[in-house]
């Protein structure tokens, strides 16, 4: 059966990325992520699911470890979760489900470089970032918003790991491209973490927010209204922490706010300020990690109360 082929490779993706990572760090991972599978597995009452989510969860984990290192490695891993998601859409199974292995996966092995990122470069490199990454919220959100989940979350997985593997190969590369998206990164972090961490937590949104306008809501949140606190608090001048300004965190509440209630009405008010007051906080966590953990958390806790 295939599940057990998918599994059998993923073991030995598994063993191979052991062999070139620090064994220690990332027996660790391991072990992490497995329990993460497990309590998954059963609070979602999914148990039966695990041959065909440990795959899954053995190959996430290994994908921050051979990012920008070993590329052949690292084009292997999406190519094998981008056809195992294929092959879960083939059989009808919960897309979902696959979205809080693989995103969770992917967290727990990222724990040890979630450090914010937030020291500024030039103005003009900020906004053209900044700029671009508006551009591609907006892409995600047609794609959510035109086409039924079905076909919305394979389109979207796909290209995250596309670009993936493309962010990978241009790690050390001079080519134009390369030269173009390294002008967008900031000098302080390895290239292309910013756009993992927008990835992750892109993928979790997808597994954990189950409502068409509420998933995006927080895209926005995550590539909107981020990028507009830093077009307008990059002039700001009344600090409140660290790069943060009174400034950047108004634009931030203010574009959410307003985009927020074209999609879920007045409850954008409430969340459009818990998340700014979120995005304020996010001085030790990177903010696109911490601000869509935390509105992943009021979701569950609120249609569950």
């Amino acid at each position: 059966m295939l599940q057990y082929l998918f599994l059998a490779v993923s073991l030995a993706i598994m063993l191979m990325a052991a062999l070139n990572a620090e064994k220690k760090r990332y027996a660790v991972t391991i072990f992490v992520s497995l329990a993460y599978m497990a309590l998954l597995l059963f609070f979602t009452k999914s148990v039966p699911m695990l041959a065909y989510t440990l795959p899954a969860i053995l190959v996430a984990t290994s994908l921050f470890y051979d990012y920008g290192k070993r590329n052949a490695m690292f084009l292997i891993e999406a190519v094998f979760l981008v056809t195992l998601l294929v092959y879960w859409a083939y059989k009808g199974l919960p897309l979902i489900l696959l979205m809080k292995a693989v995103g969770g996966a992917m967290i727990v092995s990222i724990i040890p470089n979630l450090k914010n990122s937030a020291n500024r470069e030039g103005k003009k490199i900020e906004i053209k970032r900044d700029i671009v990454q508006i551009i591609l919220g907006l892409i995600v959100i047609a794609i959510i918003y035109f086409l039924p989940e079905g076909l919305s979350y394979p389109i979207i997985f796909a290209l995250i790991f596309i670009a993936g593997v493309a962010n990978s190969y241009m790690t050390n590369s001079s080519c134009a491209v390369a030269k173009f998206l390294k002008s967008l990164e900031r000098s302080n972090i390895t290239f292309g973490t910013g756009a993992i961490y927008i990835a992750v937590s892109t993928i979790l949104l997808m597994g954990f927010v189950h409502s068409k306008p509420f998933l995006m809501f927080g895209i926005a949140a995550l590539f909107i209204a981020d990028s507009f606190a830093t077009i307008i608090g990059i002039n700001g001048r009344h600090k409140i922490r660290r790069k943060k300004t009174v400034e950047g965190s108004l634009g931030y509440f203010l574009s959410l706010a307003a985009i927020g209630y074209l999609l879920i009405g007045i409850w954008a008010l409430p969340l459009a300020i818990f998340l700014a007051i979120v995005e304020i906080e996010s001085t030790h966590i990177d903010d696109n990690i911490l601000v869509p953990s935390a509105y992943i958390l009021v979701y569950i806790i609120a249609i569950n109360i």
